[in-house]
């Protein structure tokens, strides 16, 4: 695979118009102390608001305003497939491994996380990913009736299988959905 990040295909920024997939409890993060997981979307996102949903757009944290799916930073994502519209959410993750516990130490792995919307990924949307993936030589992880899926390097998948939490998450939340490490 490539170790060439994947952000090499960085062009003109898109804008978020009335998306606002990220916040509707498809990714893990904290935001301003109260977290957000699947199941569980962001405490300051509503719906009815103007500014994509977010109610403290403005004041958003770092975690919000830095993210930027894959359909923002890419021009390989046709218009069409904007999170929203397909109702799959696509990003870019990364793991540097300091202790060596999976990879060398200091060794950074990347890949590219598509996650389901609240629908099963359509079958138009999951050819083009792996299509991109394999002509560009991305690790991914796709998910399929919320069933995680990996393709890429060998290094990416002895990651997965070793990674005791897998890939799939960054955050521990107990069941009262307090962040525990």
């Amino acid at each position: 695979m490539k170790a060439l990040p994947i952000t090499e295909f960085d062009y003109t920024k898109r804008e978020c118009g009335t998306c606002s997939e990220c916040c509707q409890g498809h990714l893990y993060g904290d935001a301003h102390g109260i977290p957000f997981f699947p199941g569980q979307p962001c405490h300051y996102w509503d719906p009815s608001n103007s500014c994509g949903g977010c109610s403290i757009h403005k004041d958003r944290p770092p975690i919000c305003s830095d993210f930027e799916c894959l359909w923002k930073q890419t021009k390989q994502m046709p218009q069409w497939m904007r999170p929203d519209r397909t109702k799959v959410l696509m990003y870019q993750r990364a793991y540097q491994d300091v202790e060596g516990d999976y990879l060398e130490p200091g060794e950074v792995i990347n890949w590219i996380s598509a996650v389901e919307c609240n629908q099963k990924m359509d079958s138009a949307m999951l050819s083009w990913l792996i299509q991109q993936a394999r002509n560009n030589e991305w690790n991914l992880h796709y998910q399929i009736n919320k069933v995680d899926h990996y393709l890429g390097s060998e290094v990416f998948h002895n990651f997965v299988n070793e990674s005791a939490n897998g890939v799939s998450q960054q955050l521990v939340y107990n069941e009262n959905g307090q962040l525990v490490k």
